[in-house]
Parts: structure tokens; sequence; C-alpha cells
């Protein structure tokens, strides 16, 4: 994984500072556009010599796309007139009607706006703006390849919007057509697949090149990733190893993972007490690193496992640690889990008025933050306990509310 970032930073950052091209187009998938985005990101907040204006709008037809981008440059325009007036400079002249006209094709009017933008940029030093055009969906592809070859122009001429500007620029698919009709165009593809990070965490993995604890890190992550998908025997033995590298580093974080992953397998196959071994040997590193994702994650691992032992007041203290860790963790999904978990430990007990009191807790926040899956099932269980109960008037307004439920997957306390 770490590879296919350095990957992409290093060719973004290498296009930004070459002289010979004026557009990059970045060959992605959808779900890869986040990766580049936030590698451009990260280089404007290192850059300070060029001013990057980033747009990640979907692109439906070419008009509705430059007016976006627009839009993305008044925005900027904003923040830039704030730290102006804090300086006590000038503002920035107002864009041009141009740039907004739908009588004007689109690709002429994203030409008027790099030019007018390109004013911006101060004389007598190197600065050049980087547009950053990567729309999260594309609609019509033909429509934006059309922009984009509109916009370069004749196949070998340098376009005057090119000085001291450069595009980066998502292309999905057929990237290489645009590089091969234009001179001044720059291809490049990255691959943020599950198949794609699975083989570059191999890579790191096995590569002796690496610091242990950068391959150790890279080995947790495909352990995972086959305990997700399912490949228990391959996350066995890798979380082992990891196990075994996170005791040599000395690496608690890393340690705590390792056994928490090989208790979550046999808690799956309801090995119970084998669960139980690699959970407590969890407890020591876990609390060594006083991380609190860690200490809830434990907490939840924990309560699960003793429910299942019917060990329903150890459960019970497990759920509350989390309930509280949640809390202080902004976890509102976890924080609802572990009231209904309360619940169902306290009803197992029969203390069904303190089991109502957390599932009124579960509902006022589920209700609250619309989490529609989680909060069906509260209400399913509010419903069963004002039945017995003999609420009728409650009965009847958990009825109505779950009959005005939105349709969402259904989610519950497991």
């Amino acid at each position: 994984m770490q590879q296919l970032l350095l990957r992409l930073r290093d060719e973004l950052s290498r296009f930004v500072a070459q002289r010979d091209a004026a557009l990059l187009a970045v060959d992605c998938r959808d779900e890869d556009v986040p990766f580049v985005m936030k590698t451009m990101s990260d280089l404007d907040r290192e850059d300070e010599s060029n001013l990057y204006l980033l747009s990640l709008h979907d692109f439906r037809s070419a008009a509705t796309y430059v007016d976006g981008v627009v839009r993305s440059v008044n925005a900027e325009m904003s923040d830039i007139a704030e730290a102006l007036a804090t300086e006590g400079l000038a503002g920035l002249a107002p864009l041009p009607t141009r740039v907004t006209d739908p009588e004007i094709p689109a690709a002429r009017r994203l030409v008027e706006l790099f030019a007018h933008v390109r004013s911006w940029l101060p004389s007598g030093a190197p600065h050049r703006v980087i547009w950053c055009l990567l729309p999260g969906q594309i609609a019509d592809a033909a429509q934006h390849a059309k922009l984009l070859q509109d916009l370069l122009g004749c196949e070998n001429q340098v376009e005057p919007w090119m000085r001291a500007t450069r595009v980066v620029a998502r292309v999905p698919g057929g990237s290489s057509n645009l590089a091969s009709s234009f001179r001044y165009v720059r291809t490049f593809r990255t691959d943020f697949s599950p198949a794609a990070i699975e083989s570059a965490l191999t890579v790191e993995a096995e590569d002796e090149s690496l610091p242990l604890s950068k391959r150790a890190q890279a080995l947790l992550t495909l352990a995972q990733l086959d305990s997700a998908h399912g490949r228990a025997d391959h996350a066995r033995l890798r979380f082992g190893q990891v196990l075994r590298h996170a005791e040599d580093c000395k690496n608690s974080t890393m340690k705590a993972l390792a056994l928490c992953g090989l208790g979550e397998l046999a808690h799956r196959r309801r090995e119970l007490s084998i669960a139980r071994k690699w959970y407590e040997g969890a407890i020591e590193p876990v609390c060594a690193t006083k991380a609190p994702v860690l200490l809830a994650i434990l907490s939840r691992n924990l309560g699960d496992l003793s429910f299942l032992e019917t060990r329903y007041t150890e459960a019970e203290t497990h759920y509350q640690a989390w309930q509280q860790l949640a809390a202080h963790l902004l976890d509102a999904e976890g924080r609802v889990q572990a009231f209904q978990k309360l619940a169902l430990c306290q009803l197992r007990q029969a203390r069904v008025q303190e089991a109502r009191q957390n599932l009124e807790a579960a509902a006022t926040l589920g209700r609250s933050l619309e989490l529609w899956g989680l909060h069906r099932y509260t209400l399913e269980e509010l419903l069963r306990l004002y039945e017995a109960q003999g609420e009728v008037l409650l009965h009847r307004q958990i009825g109505d509310e779950l009959r005005k439920l939105p349709i969402e997957e259904f989610a519950h306390a497991g």
C-alpha cells in the first residue's frame, strides 16, 4: 500500500516540477480518485511556490462541469481574499463574466478561467497554477474526452494557456490514446483496487530492504484482509508472524492487534477457550498503548465472548466499558450497539427496567443521528418489551415509528 502511494506521489510531484508537458492524464477508477485528490492536497500543503486548485465534483456534461470548476475557484477566491485582507493587501480581480456564459463553449470558458487565474501569480518568480480536474464520477465519457481534446487544441501546438499552468486530469480508460494524439500530454495509470493493494502489501512484507517494522505492518494488513475475506488459515499464519515480529520490535500496538486478530479467528469458530486465551493475552499490550480505539475493540470482543459463555455479568462490565470508550471516540454506531448489548445482558438476568433504560438510550441516539439500520433493531426490542410490560401508549408510538422508518440495510447488536 505504501509503495502504491509513494509511486503516485512521485509521479504527481515530478509532473508539477517538469517543463515539457501541460497535462497529466491520470487513468483511474472512481474508487481511486480520493487517493489522487488526497495526494494532490498533500502536495498543496507542502508546496509554497505554486497555487493548487482542486475540483472533485462529478462530470455530467461539459457545461455543468465547467460551472462546477468556476464555483470551486470562487470559493478559493473568498479564502484568498480573507487572507489578503488580514495582511492589508488588495483583493483579487473578480472572474470575467465570460467564464460563466453558457453560450460560450465549455473548453473556451475553461481556457479563459486558466488565463485569469494565472494573472494572480506574482511576477519575477517561477510560480505555476496546478489545476486538479478529478471528477469522482464521469457520466458521459465521450463529452469528457472531447472537453480535454478541445482544451489541448492542435496536436503539436503549444496553446497560450499552457504557460505557467499544469493540469492533472482524470481519464477513465483510453488515456494512452490521448497521449498518442497530443505532444504535451503525459499519462499515468494508478490502481488501488483490492487486488493491487494486496499485491503491493505482499511485496512490502517480503522486501528485506525495508525495516522490520514496515514489513510487519504490511503483514498485519494482509492478515486482516485474510481474516475479513474468510481465509482463516492464511490469517492465522500471518497473525502469528506479526506477533513474533511485534515481540522482536517491542511494538505493543502491533502485538495487541495480532492477539486480537487471533482471538477473533477462534471466536468465529466458537473455540471460546482459545479465543479467551488470545484476548486476555492482549490486555497487557492494549493497556500499554493507552489507545482508546484498541481498548474499545478489546472491550467489545471480551463482551461478546463472555455473552456466548453465558457470563452475563462479566459481559455487561465489558460492554459498559465499550459504551464509555465509544462516547469518548465519538463513535455513535459503536455506542448504540453497546447500549443494545447491555440491554441483552440485562434481559438475560431478568433486569428488565435496566434493559429498558439502555434500549431507550440507544433509541434516542439512533433517532437523533439517523442510524436507521441500528435504530430499527432497537425499536423492535422496545416494542416487545413495552408489550410485555403492558405499556399500551408507548407500544403504539414505537409501532408507528417503526412503520415510518426508511428502508435501510438491517443492522443490530449481533
